[in-house]
């Protein structure tokens, strides 16, 4: 099971940002890069300037900076035991920048998790694993057929069970 150690939606950096973390953050690190970056792979800064992400592998050196002074990104820490082994067999890329057609629809599951990371309610661990399953479908559904249909219906699915009673707690 994934394990969320920190999240954004819509991170604002207004001075821009320099990221240089040369072993990581000591978790993978999963961001959605919505302003324009300059990302260091294989030695070399890449200039991104489409909505894209990249996700970071426990140990691997982070290292990223604003184009400009405004930068804006989602982004989740997080760990999981066999996570190289399990986003191999689901083929979603680590370490590798990938440019998406279904951006909005990752980042608003970014943004339902973020939410949800804060509730405490009755019901609460089931509705936040229940988040990062369907945050992980959405990731391979983009990717692999790079449209967002079946997001669709998985979001309704999730807005249905987490806002109706038995998941609120309300009687």
């Amino acid at each position: 099971m994934i394990r969320v150690k920190a999240i954004g939606y819509q991170f604002r950096n207004p001075l821009g940002v320099d990221m240089n973390r040369l072993n990581g953050s000591g978790d993978y690190l999963f961001l959605f890069f919505r302003s324009p970056t300059e990302v260091m792979i294989d030695g070399e800064y890449r200039k991104i300037t489409e909505p894209s992400f990249f996700l970071y592998p426990k140990g691997k050196a982070q290292i990223y900076r604003s184009i400009g002074m405004d930068f804006v990104n989602d982004w989740m820490h997080f760990d999981r035991e066999d996570a190289k082994e399990f986003f191999q067999s689901i083929d979603i890329p680590v370490n590798k920048l990938m440019v998406l057609q279904g951006a909005k629809d990752i980042s608003a599951m970014i943004q339902d998790i973020r939410v949800e990371s804060k509730q405490q309610g009755k019901y609460h661990k089931e509705i936040i694993r229940s988040l990062r399953i369907c945050w992980l479908i959405c990731m391979w559904n983009v990717l692999m057929w790079g449209n967002s249909i079946i997001i669709l219906w998985i979001k309704r699915r999730v807005s249905y069970f987490t806002s109706s009673a038995i998941c609120t707690g309300l009687p």
